[in-house]
């Protein structure tokens, strides 16, 4: 095709690339502003809409004068596009943004060059309209660009294979550390117990990174701490120092790592896949909840079974797997197939697992349904566990039926839920880790495994021959939901080969999140079983993110 050609077929979309950028032209304030001032969102005004011309009024051949500024580009209700030739320079680009939280190797860059402190202490101290004051360079030890900041974009460096990665680490995480007691049956403790979430990510490019993740606290499901009292475990110190890696692995796209074998993009490429040591979560934690040693392969964008969209992740699993009894079996072998089904107001997640193992051998299928009816929402689904020899506490026989109904209220962002569950038989999960609880722990507050310490769920979180529901309501105290409190009544009861007792319990939990990264947690519980024997359960919990 020649020059000419070319040119006539890429003018119109010029113009229309020009309509559209022109069409997003940002705020007075973000012209006027620089990337390290501190305007509020909030305090950004929108630009009001144009009145719709008098159609029947002369056309005014008067054009702006030098004094008349010219006003950023809007679409008016009547659809007329008024155009702003205004250039943005790149370092105003962000100005009039706030101030983005610094993660941990930020701050230790910010504590070793002085020049990085002199250049905080320029942009906390200059005007808003300040564009000549020069800033000296950022220096990192981790990388070129900071994460979520504006910034130049580093070069990085390219590939044989055509990519280009641009390597940034940073560290992130939480500490949890609570005060807690729970006495119900025979479960009698008190206890300070600790855990520690360590995490290193180097992202690579956009698709690509390495995770590591320590968890130094806690070993098996037992945590770091003191026992205050209690018959359930010996008073004294706890001590489960642990550097071996929870989390280790590599995940990216092969059609961004291979570019060169699809310069076009034309030859579907674009699968995704992550190999190591890694979170499995399958049917929200009730078939597979665990971390295991495995490699997973994605491929999104799918279009079948009249889907908009589909997702469909092949996982081989061969190490650290816990089975259902939250006990690793060292020969244990996992294989699942995992699948979304993005349909026109509902999604479709169907997964299916087969697990072979010196403790019994299991097959696990599981269906979801999620969906929206008016204000409503609505999650249900059905999961199935097949033993295929005898059943054992690693891998039964059975069925567990979930349903969760929940909806905001109205004037309000306060939010009511019912949730309900049967289990039939001996369900059991694929895989569990081993601080995850039953396979209801995820389901609502009387049910939780909260994960930290010998904590327990009033309700419990077995799914054997017992049917249960609780209704809780959640109330915001403020608009960011800083302060927000949950209060919860449940109940189970159990059938058939389950021997354990009716029981209902009320429990609340009232948080309060502060400062950066801060937030206090506080809650209990009391309870009665058919026979009146009652249990009680407090806890407080300080939950540091960083």
């Amino acid at each position: 095709m020649s020059a000419a050609k070319q040119s006539s077929h890429l003018a119109p979309l010029a113009a229309l690339l020009l309509i559209t950028l022109s069409s997003c032209s940002l705020p007075e304030e973000f012209l006027a502003g620089g990337k390290d001032a501190h305007i509020k969102r909030a305090e950004i005004p929108v630009a009001p809409a144009a009145p719709e011309p008098d159609l029947a009024a002369p056309i005014s051949d008067s054009t702006p004068t030098a004094s008349e500024p010219i006003q950023p580009a809007y679409v008016s209700d009547a659809g007329a596009l008024e155009m702003s030739d205004e250039v943005i320079p790149f370092d105003k680009f962000a100005r009039g943004r706030e101030e983005q939280y610094r993660t941990v190797t930020e701050r230790i860059d910010d504590a070793v060059f002085a020049q990085n402190r002199e250049r905080r202490k320029l942009i906390e101290q200059r005007a808003l309209d300040d564009s000549d004051t020069d800033l000296p360079d950022r220096r990192s030890f981790f990388g070129g660009d900071r994460f979520l900041s504006p910034g130049p974009v580093d070069p990085g460096y390219k590939l044989p294979t055509g990519a280009t990665w641009r390597p940034m680490f940073f560290a992130f995480g939480s500490l949890r550390s609570a005060v807690q007691t729970f006495h119900q049956g025979p479960k009698d403790i008190t206890e300070w117990t600790n855990r520690l979430d360590l995490f290193g990510n180097l992202t690579l490019s956009g698709t690509e990174r390495l995770l590591v993740g320590l968890r130094p606290l806690d070993r098996d499901g037992d945590f770091s701490g003191y026992t205050i009292a209690g018959r359930s475990k010996k008073k004294g110190w706890n001590e489960e120092f642990n550097l071996v890696p929870q989390t280790l692995f590599f995940e990216g796209d092969f059609g961004e790592i291979f570019p060169c074998l699809d310069p076009h993009d034309k030859r579907h490429l674009d699968y995704q896949f992550s190999i190591g040591r890694q979170p499995l979560l399958l049917q929200d934690g009730m078939m597979a909840n665990d971390t295991i040693d495995g490699i997973g392969i994605t491929r999104h964008n799918i279009y079948m079974l009249g889907a908009s969209n589909t997702r469909v992740t092949g996982w081989f699993g061969l190490n650290e797997v816990n089975r259902g009894n939250m006990s690793e079996d060292d020969a244990a072998r996992l294989f699942a197939l995992s699948s979304t089904f993005d349909y026109a107001g509902r999604t479709i997640e169907a997964d299916a697992a087969y697990v072979s193992g010196d403790a019994g051998d299991g097959a696990y299928v599981g269906l979801g349904h999620v969906t929206r009816f008016g204000h409503w929402g609505s999650t249900l689904r059905a999961n199935a566990s097949w033993a295929q020899d005898n059943d054992t506490p690693a891998v039964g026989t059975g069925y567990l039926f979930t349903h969760e109904l929940s909806r905001t209220m109205p004037g309000n962002s306060d939010i009511v839920y019912l949730n309900t569950y049967l289990g039939i038989d001996n369900y059991t999960s694929a895989a569990r880790g081993p601080a995850t609880g039953g396979p209801l722990g995820r389901l609502g507050l009387m049910n939780r495994a909260v994960g930290l310490g010998s904590y327990g769920a009033p309700l419990s979180n077995k799914s054997g021959d017992v049917v249960g529901a609780s209704l809780g309501y959640q109330h915001f105290f403020d608009a960011l939901a800083y302060k927000q409190l949950l209060v919860e009544l449940g109940g189970r009861t159990p059938y058939g080969s389950n021997t354990e007792k009716s029981i209902g319990a009320l429990g609340a939990q009232y948080q309060w999140g502060f400062g950066r990264g801060l937030a206090l947690i506080v809650g209990g519980f009391g309870s009665m079983d058919e026979d009146g024997e009652t249990g009680y359960g407090a806890r407080s919990e300080l939950l540091v993110k960083f």
